[in-house]
């Protein structure tokens, strides 16, 4: 495996991981009262499984609803160009 491919796995790891953490912390923060009915599996594209998370409806809903809102304004990843003091004396 070449390194660029197993940084890039390493990257989807910690990110897989760090999201399931998040979903899980959400679903314990904000309980439904019928429990957690759903589970989100995480897989990579190469068909590794990265995990999974049980999560309520109104939790599930919530995350499509965030992830709607940023569909709707991207973020823009083009370089800003321009001088800028960090630190320093005239």
């Amino acid at each position: 495996m070449a390194a660029i491919d197993l940084g890039r796995q390493m990257v989807a790891d910690r990110a897989a991981a760090g999201f399931l953490a998040d979903v899980a912390s959400m679903v314990d923060a904000n309980p439904h009262p019928h429990g957690a009915e759903l589970l989100v599996t995480v897989s990579g594209a190469d068909g590794r499984e990265l995990g999974h998370v049980s999560v309520d409806v109104t939790n599930l809903w919530e995350l499509g609803d965030v992830a709607s809102r940023r569909a709707a304004s991207p973020v823009d990843h083009t370089p800003k160009r321009g001088l800028r003091l960090v630190r320093g004396e005239a």
